[in-house]
């Protein structure tokens, strides 16, 4: 039932075992708790499911099953971090180094099953932007997960170092562990087409969309939205088994997308409705992402007023648990807007403040509140700059159609993309604002 994501009847079957299974079998417990945590976890009932793996793990302590503690360590802390909770989740985390320790001690072999739990401490610390710490362990937790040989805790290991490469600004790092994720889709595929067998194919499903969801926001944050385009439209038709079947996890892809599209009557009402989902649902960790890139909306569209109070309602959930990366990767706009609050009364300690503030890249020179919001939406295409140097130049839609052989279609179609990349609205703003940030320097277009 759990490899057919039918959670509800996943968890009727463990409650039934557990009513069953004598108290003895301490092994037996432990899994079928943990298969219960799991069903709870998925359902939303995150109390039950922490109950869940809290019994599984002092059954799997009983029985002296360490790997079963060191699973179920992972589930528990996987169960906080998505709840936002990073301290709560680093603590339970950490207990497995401590599982190993003992197994150690007792004479045993390095225990590969705390690869799982040291994938997660691996994004928690990436999240703090304590690369160094996230890299040490992050490497660890890839190397025993595959020594381990368990695809799915692979693939846990694989999706934080994506996004500590990133952070680390190693694109090439960032790529190469992205194929590995994708190569472990590849080897799923062979065994099912030897094999056939159904949990397999569950297996392939789960790394399908994992892996797919990993590129995907890998593409957002490297703003390649050709790419972002072509994944909701396919996610849209229902045509691609690898993509998520959940609207709320996709419509997480689309907000961004728009926002970077400056779609922004588009962007602004749907991340209103996935905050108060993510609200509803305790999915706090979520509820922040979506905060942040709200407040860039708003203030994309000219509400700084809004934008700032919407910026202080994510900081209000983000501070006691130490967020960092949710507000850098988001670039020089949200510089610019912390740094406003930075100036003003505000509800978050200015100790915070000045952390987010110097975890940011240093500024480029120059750089302006304009030029941030650039910074933020779609750069522009190598055709748009061409037009937009001709509208510099005072020339007609005819004149830059025919200089750059073009249909007088084309070239308004290209003039409504500009004209929503500069959050403007005639070619006389296009022409100031791109003076303003610089695009334009003395009738010659700079490469930005």
């Amino acid at each position: 039932a759990i490899n057919q994501r039918d959670f509800g009847q996943a968890a009727e079957l463990s409650r039934r075992a557990l009513q069953n299974l004598p108290t003895e079998l301490g092994a037996i417990r432990s899994v079928v708790n943990l298969n219960l945590g799991d069903a709870y976890a998925e359902q939303g009932a995150f109390d039950d499911a922490a109950d869940a793996f809290r019994d599984a793990f002092d059954a799997a302590q009983l029985s002296g099953n360490y790997t079963v503690q060191a699973v179920i360590i992972g589930s528990l802390g996987r169960l906080y971090l998505g709840q936002g909770r990073l301290y709560q989740a680093e603590s339970i985390l950490q207990q497995a180094l401590l599982v190993e320790k003992d197994m150690l001690s007792r004479g045993g072999p390095p225990l590969l099953a705390a690869g799982k739990p040291l994938a997660f401490l691996t994004g928690i610390y990436v999240e703090w932007n304590q690369l160094d710490t996230a890299a040490q362990l992050g490497a660890r937790a890839v190397d025993y997960c595959r020594k381990w040989g368990h695809v799915e805790h692979m693939m846990d290991a694989y999706v934080p170092m994506i996004h500590l490469r990133h952070a680390q600004g190693d694109e090439q790092g960032c790529l190469d562990m992205l194929d590995q994720a994708q190569a472990l889709v590849k080897d799923a595929e062979r065994t099912v087409r030897l094999t056939g067998d159904d949990r397999a194919k569950a297996r392939l499903t789960m790394l399908r969309r994992s892996a797919s969801l990993a590129e995907v926001h890998l593409h957002l944050k490297r703003r390649e939205l050709d790419f972002v385009e072509r994944w909701l439209a396919r996610a849209d038709a229902a045509q691609d088994p690898a993509l998520p079947d959940c609207t709320y996890v996709v419509d997480n892809v689309r907000a961004p997308y728009w926002l970077l599209r400056g779609k922004l009557d588009q962007a602004i009402p749907l991340l209103e409705r996935l905050i108060q989902t993510s609200r509803e649902t305790g999915w706090m960790r979520r509820e922040i992402d979506e905060l942040v890139l709200l407040a860039c909306a708003e203030q994309m569209s000219g509400d700084g007023p809004t934008a700032r109070a919407t910026l202080e309602q994510a900081l209000a959930l983000a501070e006691p648990e130490g967020y960092v990366r949710v507000f850098v990767d988001k670039g020089e706009l949200l510089r610019g807007l912390l740094a406003e609050l930075a100036v003003r009364p505000a509800r978050v300690a200015p100790a915070y403040l000045e952390q987010l503030l110097g975890a940011f890249p240093p500024p480029r020179q120059g750089t302006s509140a304009n030029e941030a919001r650039a910074d933020l939406v779609e750069p522009l295409t190598e055709r748009e700059k061409q037009i937009l140097r001709l509208l510099a130049a005072d020339r007609t839609y005819p004149d830059i159609a025919a200089e750059l052989y073009l249909s007088l279609n084309t070239v308004k179609t290209h003039m409504k993309r500009l004209y929503a990349k500069l959050g403007v609205d005639s070619r006389m703003a296009a022409v100031e604002k791109a003076k303003t940030t610089g695009l334009i320097i003395n009738g010659t277009m700079q490469d930005h």
